[in-house]
């Protein structure tokens, strides 16, 4: 019976070539879809973030449609400028409590009563009263001379056309027109002054192609 020697055990476990490589091939490739798996993960994580911010604010809305979310800041602002309009309150009572007691009693800071004021003694009205009393008053004689003062002279009215304001009527037409005016505004014929005023008329008049020119004196 043939007797076969068998191989070392170091030897057996040692795999081939081939398969290493083709071990080291599926590595590669399931390390390639677990990176695409995590991608896709992270995208689906974002999408479901932004859902779930979006499905507050539209609850927020149906609660209550004028508590939107910007407006929470604002009404933070809001509490934040009554705290500090409390605390300048209370700081101004301190100062005017503070300059209150520096300075004279009897005139606060912040009193705004007009009834109070007039109450106060200021030792002026007295002196004055007496000083007045002390004195004489003085005689008329006494008194410098001032001649009074004559107004200044008022410049003589400016001089005034007699015509002004009245209407003259034309003789032709009948139509009554401005006092300035030198024809009538209607038929354009001249005005024929009256009462000892005179006008010269010009006339022309053609015959036979030869201009003929005449005078006539209109008077009162």
């Amino acid at each position: 019976m043939p007797v076969t020697c068998a191989a070392p055990p170091q030897q057996q476990q040692q795999p081939a070539p081939a398969l290493l490589e083709r071990q080291l091939e599926r590595k590669t490739r399931l390390q390639r879809e677990l990176r695409r798996e995590r991608e896709k993960l992270r995208a689906m994580q974002r999408d479901v973030r932004g859902m779930e911010k979006d499905l507050a604010q539209r609850q927020l809305r149906k609660r209550s449609p004028h508590a939107a979310l910007p407006h929470l800041s604002t009404l933070q602002k809001v509490q934040r400028l009554r705290q500090e309009i409390h605390l300048l309150t209370e700081e101004c009572k301190k100062m005017t409590m503070e300059v209150d007691m520096s300075s004279d009693s009897r005139l606060p800071l912040g009193e705004t009563d007009e009834e109070f004021y007039q109450n106060i003694y200021t030792g002026q009205r007295g002196s004055v009263a007496a000083h007045s009393q002390r004195v004489p008053p003085r005689h008329p004689s006494e008194l410098p001379h001032q001649s009074p003062r004559q107004p200044p002279p008022r410049p003589p009215p400016p001089e005034r056309d007699p015509r002004e304001g009245q209407s003259w009527t034309c003789t032709e037409c009948t139509f009554r027109n401005y006092w300035e005016l030198e024809y009538c505004e209607q038929c354009e014929m001249p005005r024929l002054m009256l009462g000892g005023e005179t006008q010269d008329i010009h006339i022309h008049v053609t015959h036979h192609n030869f201009p003929i020119r005449s005078y006539l004196t209109v008077g009162s």
